[in-house]
């Protein structure tokens, strides 16, 4: 007796799938029905005769979904074939196929059912005592009493997300016509910061989870990078944050995370070059606080914020940084992003308060041969004109990107910055030759070469100067003297997966 026939004999003793006697033919047809009291797939995929990945499939849904009493649902009704004539010539073949073509539909329809079972009530949710059950199917986590226990008892955890595990890793060599003397790091360090020597920018481990209710993410990172520009005492941590959809449309995320302002990312593998540009080095490269999410469309999303400050993870004062953020696709090729932060970044203790607003603007176009990026930024202080402390204080910067691959391994790039903020709003003090406070009025030309051995994977080679634009602000110093130009060589690898 094969395997079907021994099924067979099982499903008849436990009573669960009385063999059908008859069955009458109906015709093809699709309605809409609504779901009665008791009713679930597998019962209804038995009174239309259909399976359950029919019924999943035709109204999209997952194996998580669930019908409640009420629900509307497609179903196509499909007939029952009559049963075949007998040939009395070879009449034990004809009720042998016959009894196997029901053993089929029966063990099918028993397979359904225990995919259906095991969606609507896992398997550690019978296991665990404090792992209860709604009346609507989703699993509801009491971790009372839990935490001082001396055994575990089964972990608790939403097993419907994905975990994702990645990894990343960028090493440089470069060299700077600008001598630090016996510092370590060049004159705004944070990418490629260390002169003449072979070093690792980034060594990155990042684990993300997401659900239909639930992300995460949690980034570690080791190198030059965090080293020269990152939080000291959160040295270790690039962003590590949760987040849940409140309802649809609607997310609200908190902890730390990488900065949302500016074309440039902290990353260089999201990058077009391997340098950071002076415009993105007075940005924030990281925040802490929380975020409430709005995607209104497919094409557009806005967003409301509020951080401890202005690139800080720590609180430096008694008061927050607040913002907004939109992005708009306007189609697959060009997007354009808007952000504000309004923030008071002076101390408690100082009776003129030094309220600044930022604003950053930026778009971008990606294309199969060509990449195009802008940014502008411009900001506002109170009490911080240099020449009047009582006055407000401006400052405004700009860049342009752009790449063309000339194949599907090399392209080549440039890009074009200007910062001009002389009353140091964001560089804080800058001295030149004389130590005298000048602040900084800059612009920069960059361009370079990119091979790709693999997808995942870049080889840059490129070059950038930087001048000072003003006669008083020579601050970069070599061959014993003040200068108020510097040129950089970058040769830069990475890869990820």
């Amino acid at each position: 007796m094969n395997f079907k026939r021994y099924l067979f004999v099982l499903l008849l003793f436990i009573g669960l799938l009385p063999m059908a006697m008859a069955q009458q033919a109906v015709t093809d047809s699709t309605i809409i029905y609504k779901v009665k009291q008791g009713e679930n797939l597998y019962r209804l995929s038995l009174k239309f005769n259909c399976s359950v990945q029919q019924i999943k499939d035709l109204n999209k849904l997952t194996n998580e979904d669930y019908v409640q009493v009420g629900q509307l649902l497609k179903i196509v009704v499909l007939p029952v074939s009559p049963a075949p004539p007998v040939n009395l010539s070879n009449t034990n073949t004809a009720v042998e196929k016959q009894k196997n073509d029901s053993i089929d539909l029966k063990i099918k329809h028993f397979i359904d059912s225990i995919k259906m079972a095991n969606a609507m009530l896992p398997i550690d949710t019978i296991k665990s005592k404090s792992m209860l059950l709604k009346n609507n199917g989703e699993k509801e986590v009491d971790l009372a009493f839990e935490g001082t226990r001396i055994t575990e008892r089964d972990e608790h955890y939403d097993s419907t997300g994905k975990i994702t595990l990645s990894g990343y890793v960028s090493a440089y060599y470069a060299y700077y016509t600008d001598s630090v003397g016996l510092g370590k790091y060049e004159n705004f360090p944070t990418s490629a910061p260390i002169s003449n020597a072979f070093s690792l920018n980034m060594l990155m481990i990042s684990a993300k989870y997401s659900s239909t209710k639930l992300r995460g993410t949690f980034t570690l990172h080791y190198g030059d990078i965090p080293s020269s520009a990152w939080s000291s005492q959160y040295n270790l941590i690039q962003e590590a944050n949760i987040g849940f959809k409140v309802v649809k449309g609607i997310w609200f995320d908190a902890g730390f995370f990488r900065t949302h302002l500016g074309v440039e990312s902290i990353q260089p593998r999201e990058n077009i070059t391997s340098s950071i540009s002076t415009v993105t080095y007075y940005e924030p490269y990281y925040l802490s606080g929380a975020k409430l999410t709005f995607h209104l469309s497919s094409k557009f999303s806005v967003q409301v914020n509020a951080f401890n400050g202005f690139n800080t993870f720590i609180e430096t004062n008694n008061t927050k940084a607040f913002g907004f953020s939109a992005v708009y696709d306007a189609t697959d090729k060009l997007s354009f992003n808007f952000n504000s932060l309004y923030c008071d970044e002076s101390p408690d203790n100082q009776l003129r308060k030094q309220d600044r607003w930022y604003n950053n603007f930026y778009f971008t176009y990606k294309s199969k041969r060509f990449d195009l990026a802008g940014e502008v930024n411009y900001g506002m202080q109170k009490n911080s004109l240099l020449s009047d402390s009582t006055s407000t204080a401006d400052m405004f910067s700009a860049l342009l990107i752009t790449r063309l691959r000339l194949n599907k391994k090399l392209s080549i790039y440039s890009r074009g910055e200007y910062f001009k903020d002389q009353n140091e709003i964001l560089t804080g003090p800058v001295l030149n030759e004389f130590h005298k406070l000048v602040g900084l009025n800059l612009w920069g030309v960059t361009a370079g070469f990119e091979v790709k051995p693999i997808t995942n994977s870049y080889l840059r080679f490129e070059w950038r100067q930087i001048q000072t634009q003003d006669e008083d602000e020579k601050v970069f110093y070599y061959n014993q003297s003040y200068h108020n130009q510097r040129n950089e060589f970058i040769a830069a690898l990475g890869f990820w997966f």
